[in-house]
């Protein structure tokens, strides 16, 4: 919840309806490639200590590739790691804002929002996560 408010006065006064996309690409270049390399490295110790005791499950591609994009928790497959939900829950809450951003400045005719109504969508957000 802290992040949401953090994020929407940060971007209060920048972020309009064409900016919103971009506000979301920005979080992904941030996130993604440590991200995948966390994924591989859980992925390849997994592999590894089920060929030497043969009793971890090893995560089938499709999970795999589903904890990649960050939709494994919507789709139901197990986290690679299980402390990556918790990314999961953090990308799909910049979606959340960056389409509440645009839907709010485009009802306000696409231009800046007055005064602290940047807070609107971090309050959609946030109970998007309850």
């Amino acid at each position: 919840m802290i992040s949401g408010f953090v994020i929407a006065m940060a971007s209060r006064a920048t972020l309009s309806f064409r900016q919103a996309p971009f506000f979301f690409a920005r979080r992904m270049v941030r996130l993604i490639p440590p991200y995948w390399v966390a994924v591989a490295i859980a992925f390849a110790v997994l592999a590894l200590q089920a060929g030497v005791s043969g009793k971890v499950h090893v995560p089938s591609a499709v999970t795999v590739l589903a904890n990649l994009v960050y939709v494994q928790d919507v789709l139901g497959y197990d986290s690679v790691n299980v402390v990556f939900w918790t990314l999961c829950i953090e990308v799909q809450f910049y979606l959340a804002f960056a389409m509440a951003v645009a839907v709010v400045r485009r009802g306000l005719g696409g231009g800046e929002m007055p005064g602290r109504s940047a807070l609107v969508p971090a309050l959609v957000c946030g109970g998007l996560t309850f």
